[in-house]
């Protein structure tokens, strides 16, 4: 009679401990594109909540008295709930570390703004 340990192994084909398995992006042909202007983070013990909204600023017509009484009339300014995405932290340091490198280049071909809010195209005076 065969123990256990050797009718699993019989029963259990080898199976190589990494197999690179190919991701096929499917992207429909019309995405939903969204502006996002902010981002409300939130996480808990198990996950990070990323929700995105969209801000305009209000609109103001005529003069700049009339623009101030309108804005002094402004009660608040909506921000439009436009998606939110949940993510693993495992995840998020992936996503911080893309989106660091990718904002590296961005800066390096087309500039940008430091830490410290400087244009880094701008000549120093």
């Amino acid at each position: 009679m065969a123990d256990a340990n050797t009718t699993q192994e019989k029963r259990t084909p080898d199976i190589p401990d990494i197999r690179p398995v190919p991701i096929v992006w499917d992207i429909p042909p019309d995405p939903t594109i969204l502006y996002s202007t902010h981002a409300v983070i939130q996480s808990t013990s198990s996950e990070f909540v990323i929700s995105f909204f969209e801000i305009f600023p209000p609109l103001l017509m005529g003069d700049e008295d009339e623009k101030l009484r309108q804005f002094m009339n402004i009660d608040a300014i909506r921000a439009r709930f436009l998606a939110r995405i949940v993510m693993t932290p495992d995840r998020i340091e992936e996503l911080i570390a893309a989106l660091q490198e990718n904002l590296a280049r961005h800066k390096a071909v087309y500039g940008g703004k430091d830490i410290e809010g400087e244009d880094v195209n701008e000549p120093s005076i």
